[in-house]
């Protein structure tokens, strides 16, 4: 299934959306609803900032990951 996404500024009361040719003489259904202005943006993070974060926490992650595997054993 392809999908369409797009955010727009409305001026006026109509919008235009080019479809690719694989929609053309298709069924399709059309969504539109306001965005909500006052959700508060997701802050960007540089990744190089966590490199060796590991390290810095002093965390094991392989013993980490195996705390995280035994929370599951049940016993059974």
């Amino acid at each position: 299934m392809n999908a369409i996404r797009t955010i727009r500024d409305i001026e006026g009361n109509s919008v235009t959306v080019a479809l690719p040719d694989e929609m053309n003489h298709k069924r399709v259904e059309i969504i539109i609803f306001p965005i909500d202005d006052t959700t508060p943006q997701r802050q960007q993070h540089n990744l190089i900032e966590f490199a060796g974060i590991y390290k810095k926490l002093e965390i094991e992650p392989s013993r980490e990951a195996e705390k995280l595997r035994d929370e599951w054993e049940r016993g059974i």
